[in-house]
């Protein structure tokens, strides 16, 4: 979004060109200042998901919009006694922040599995029946670091039934339950059942049965932090027309926070049951450095009034080089009757990392109008936009292979890993709007 910042009768500030007039001392020393408002397209973001059978499914793909501000400054120094030839310095700083938000109802008989980047040490086991004409049953049961229990419903009777527990320690949870009702007529018999077990070795939740209203929030709360530093040579001809070519370097930072809560919806709503929340939590950033080169050609048109607008374009060619890293935590939350050790976030000891490397390339345009205000004074205005290659994004690949089951019947046995964050690569598109201060002296 940023031409290079030397071109003759002006420089770049920041993100856009602006065209102030040659110094009229004849030195051609140029300085300017930019702010400004900017919007990011990034691309898509696949955040990390939950896997279900037989009961819809749950989108966790998110779109990244950003908004945010620039900074940018620029100097050009002369290097021919004609002055049409400049060496120009540039930099600018942008940051953007978004945050978007899914949810999801589901529908139906079947099952629902939610692994962390590792899954821990235990087991789970859950078992609904509900076959009509006698006894519901909701079975939960759990073994894990945090500790041990089962729920265990069995609804001979008519109406609903809810039950759930956990169990805390400093570094671990298990949470189990399940919920059952029984219908004198044989229409709505349903049950279900769940667990969860978190500790530092990694998250996991499992469910099954009529999961109809178990609610699902993927929530993404993003930041991009973009830069660069220019270094060109600028030559301006005889008419309208300036080119410049020299190094050019950018600097991206994607910071990317998602959250998966899973609220389970009881069979119905006594004043002394409410289930906890589980939530799991994933932190990623990927960081990117492009080293390369750039060259750009502008034209400038003067008006009667000393008005100029300048129009112009630029192309790069970048070597790329990304990291990423990844943490994830989970958290127990909420619950009627309260959870005895009250909320709870585990962390998993495992990070995740990743490196990649490519060629990128980049194309700017911009156009801006510069009014003087003083003698060797200026203020612009100008609108601009980027298409920059090579921008890591992520895909997933779940394993699951510790996890099988029916529509009514499933169970879980860890260790493993479980979801593998892979770099992939999309474009990244923004616009920008700046005001700029140029002076020469």
């Amino acid at each position: 979004m940023r031409l290079h910042g030397a071109v003759i009768g002006g420089l770049v500030a920041g993100l856009m060109c602006s065209t102030a007039a040659v110094a009229q001392d004849g030195s051609g020393y140029s300085a300017g200042f930019t702010v400004g408002g900017i919007g990011f397209l990034m691309p898509d973001y696949e955040a990390p998901g939950v896997i279900t059978d037989g009961v819809g499914g749950v989108e966790a793909t998110h779109q990244v919009m950003l908004f945010g501000g620039v900074l940018a400054g620029s100097w050009a120094t002369p290097l021919s006694d004609d002055g049409r030839t400049l060496l120009g310095k540039s930099g600018f700083m942008a940051i953007g922040v978004g945050n978007s938000t899914m949810n999801v109802t589901l529908d139906g008989q079947g099952t629902l599995f939610l692994p962390g980047y590792t899954t821990p040490t235990g087991t789970i086991e859950v078992n609904a029946s509900y076959t009509g004409g006698g006894t519901v049953t909701s079975d939960a049961v759990i073994s894990g670091t945090g500790g041990d229990g089962s729920s265990d419903l069995d609804n001979a009777g008519s109406g609903a039934q809810d039950g759930w527990g956990a169990n805390q320690s400093g570094s671990a949870f298990t949470l189990f339950g399940g919920g059952t009702f029984n219908d004198p007529a044989d229409i709505d018999d349903l049950a279900f059942a769940f667990g969860a077990i978190a500790s530092t070795e990694g998250g996991v939740f499992l469910a099954t049965g009529d999961l109809t209203g178990v609610e699902i929030t993927s929530s993404l709360d993003s930041t991009v932090v973009y830069g660069g530093i220019d270094l060109s040579i600028a030559r301006a001809g005889e008419g309208n027309i300036q080119g410049y070519v020299g190094p050019s370097y950018r600097y991206l930072k994607q910071d990317y926070t998602s959250d998966i809560m899973i609220n389970m919806l009881e069979t119905d709503v006594p004043p002394d049951t409410t289930f906890a929340d589980y939530t799991q939590s994933t932190n990623e950033v990927m960081t990117s450095h492009y080293l390369g080169g750039a060259a750009g050609i502008s034209y400038v048109a003067a008006s009667e009034d000393g008005n100029t607008f300048s129009f112009g374009g630029e192309v790069g060619v970048y070597n790329r080089m990304t990291d990423f890293e990844g943490m994830q935590s989970y958290t127990l939350s909420g619950g009627v009757p309260a959870l005895v050790e009250g909320d709870q976030t585990v962390t998993n000891s495992t990070t995740l990392t990743d490196s990649d490397s490519g060629i990128a390339y980049a194309l700017r345009g911009q156009a801006v109008w510069t009014k003087p205000t003083a003698e060797n004074r200026q203020i612009s205005f100008g609108l601009g936009g980027e298409y920059l290659s090579s921008v890591p994004t992520l895909t997933r690949s779940y394993l699951g292979s510790n996890f099988g089951g029916t529509t009514d019947d499933a169970d879980y046995t860890g260790p493993e890993t479980s979801d593998t964050p892979m770099l992939s690569f999309g474009e990244m598109f923004n616009v920008s709007g700046t005001v700029s201060w140029t002076g020469q002296f």
